[in-house]
């Protein structure tokens, strides 16, 4: 009897590694029945010498089964590495596949297609094959980052996060594929721009009080009896108008102090750790003469590693918790 299996390639950042000597690494979810292997794309390569992966999991009665228990793995995989502070990509920095062989089917947004040739990311349904004729890569420096306990952590968050049928929002998704991006980015001032995209992702800018909002109206009315040029009028009435919303530096303190409350960055308050992120930024980006040095981006950067982390657990857990 056919039965079917899915694998999902990805890559972690250079910089990291999983320090696993051996060349398999099953994963104990018996809670959820899925038995899913993780495996070098290099199968004569130790894990702890990769940064490119296969997750394989065969012995699916059926391929709409291989397919569904693949998306369900792979985004509480994502979710959980996430978490645990691993970069990885299932994108554009994925690894080509070589193989011509028909017998692959490639699913991609629930379509099934014979392109075994093309970059086709997320979750690959087939027959279940020998997985030593996948192809092979060569050796790599090594960077020792997540140990057998880590590894251990991200089987108990897949284990919940399926179970509990947990789910995440478009935003969050933007969320986690910025934070990740940024381990692959070698200038600090990127990877540090990447980690406030990322929180931008989770903010939402809420409306300011009514007497705010009032008071914004007389002002746009003012503005629109000037006599300034039409042009020039209509985009200050555009500009001020956007002024009913909070701004991203205010709401993104407040959702910092609703999230991570006590804790502190840097020894600064999380809300007050995300306004100099936020300020950091800004300079950055609006070309300020007063620029932060490398090395105080490259700092700030690291800290902020952990905030994204810790603020993403709690965007998600809340808005699971909430449901």
């Amino acid at each position: 009897m056919t039965d079917y299996s899915f694998i999902i390639k990805f890559i972690i950042s250079p910089h990291q590694r999983f320090d696993i000597e051996s060349k398999v690494y099953k994963f104990n979810l018996d809670s959820i029945n899925m038995n899913v292997e993780l495996l070098s794309k290099n199968l004569k390569t130790s894990i702890r010498k990769s940064t490119e992966f296969i997750l394989k999991s065969s012995g699916w009665e059926s391929e709409e089964k291989a397919r569904q228990s693949g998306y369900a793995f792979l985004q509480a995989f994502k979710i959980s590495l996430s978490l645990q502070g691993i970069g990885h990509d299932y994108g554009v920095r994925v690894f080509r596949t070589k193989d011509t062989s028909k017998q692959y089917k490639y699913i991609s947004k629930g379509l099934a297609l014979q392109a075994p040739t093309e970059d086709i990311h997320g979750v690959m349904v087939m027959e279940t094959i020998d997985f030593s004729n996948i192809p092979r890569s060569g050796k790599q420096d090594v960077l020792i980052f997540s140990d057998i306990e880590e590894m251990k952590n991200i089987e108990k968050n897949i284990d919940y996060i399926i179970e509990n049928n947990y789910s995440i929002t478009e935003n969050q998704i933007i969320s986690i594929e910025a934070y990740n991006s940024s381990f692959f980015q070698e200038n600090s001032d990127i990877r540090f721009l990447l980690r406030i995209m990322s929180l931008e992702a989770l903010i939402d800018q809420e409306r300011r009080s009514q007497n705010a909002r009032k008071h914004i109206d007389e002002i746009i009315k003012l503005t629109q009896k000037s006599n300034l040029d039409e042009k020039e009028k209509q985009s200050l009435v555009s500009s001020i108008g956007q002024l009913k919303k909070k701004s991203i530096s205010q709401s993104g303190a407040e959702l910092a102090s609703k999230y991570l409350r006590e804790k502190k960055y840097m020894n600064l308050s999380a809300s007050d750790f995300f306004k100099k992120c936020y300020a950091v930024r800004s300079k950055l980006i609006h070309k300020d003469k007063d620029l932060p040095t490398i090395t105080e981006v490259s700092r700030l950067s690291e800290e902020l590693e952990i905030f994204v982390r810790e603020m993403l657990y709690q965007s998600i857990v809340s808005i699971n918790q909430a449901s």
